[in-house]
């Protein structure tokens, strides 16, 4: 996980080692109810809470390849000054 600062951005970043997302998949990350694994308990909720609250707070989130080789999740937040 890092933590970084641009100028008024913070940046969140998250990688794993696990098997990673398929490309053509990624779009489909943060979709309420939508699962990659089926085997494992869950409703699909986990990124549609983290869209949902990116969202109310005018951030972006991005899915994309981790070099750990897994799955990178990038969340991008503006900080408003004063």
């Amino acid at each position: 996980m890092r933590l970084s600062e641009k100028g008024d951005q913070r940046i969140l970043e998250v990688d794993d080692d696990g098997p990673g997302v398929a490309p053509e998949e990624r779009s489909q990350l943060g979709t309420r109810g939508w699962r990659l694994d089926q085997q494992m308990p869950g409703h699909g909720l986990g990124l549609a809470i983290v869209h949902d609250l990116a969202a109310r707070y005018q951030a972006r989130v991005q899915f994309n390849a981790s070099e750990l080789g897994g799955l990178s999740v990038r969340l991008q937040l503006q900080i408003r000054q004063g």
